[in-house]
């Protein structure tokens, strides 16, 4: 076989994509997981940027109250607030790469039938506690457009959209772990 003749395999995002050079054309991800993709590259890197500013941020914060003697004052405010994206932006990043923290003491030693049913109890009470943070981050959002940071002119209500943005996606996220999970369980009874 010569080598124009073999597909070649490209890494994309959201995954591999096959190329059919006899074809020449991709059999690869549609334009949605294309965009899915670039969605989540992005999304990757802008907290890669937060954390980056974060400690920028921080190192200017603490070289300027311990070398200097002088506080910044926008600093801290600055610092807290990429946090929070961080912390909100991540937990739907970590989500999607399977990363979450989980304590499995428990599900190790359950059959496999009980171990994926309480996977998904777990999933659906996540979801639910993450739609209701959500639906509160919404409400304080519009409660705060009028409220500005201290050393900032950024008005709260961005930090609660930002809460928001996050914890949709997560849930986004999760429903499709229990998509996922379900199908298992439906795929693993047809073979038995």
């Amino acid at each position: 076989m010569r080598r124009r003749d073999r597909p070649s395999i490209h890494r994309g995002g959201g995954g591999s994509v096959v190329v059919n050079e006899r074809e020449g054309r991709e059999s690869g991800p549609s334009g949605f997981l294309r965009a899915a993709g670039a969605f989540w590259w992005a999304l990757d890197a802008l907290v890669i940027a937060m954390f980056v500013g974060m400690l920028v941020v921080m190192f200017i914060q603490v070289a300027s109250r311990y070398a200097l003697g002088v506080g910044v004052p926008w600093t801290d405010e600055t610092s807290r607030f990429l946090f929070i994206g961080e912390i909100f932006f991540g937990a739907a990043i970590a989500q999607r790469y399977g990363a979450q923290i989980r304590i499995t003491v428990l599900l190790d030693v359950l059959p496999d039938g009980a171990r994926r049913a309480m996977e998904i109890f777990a999933d659906i009470l996540m979801a639910v506690i993450a739609l209701l943070v959500a639906y509160g981050a919404v409400g304080m959002a519009q409660r705060t457009t009028a409220v500005t940071a201290s050393t900032l002119p950024i008005s709260f209500s961005y930090l609660y959209y930002v809460q928001a943005t996050g914890l949709v996606l997560l849930v986004l996220l999760v429903l499709r772990d229990i998509g996922v999970r379900i199908a298992g369980i439906r795929g693993s009874e047809a073979r038995s």
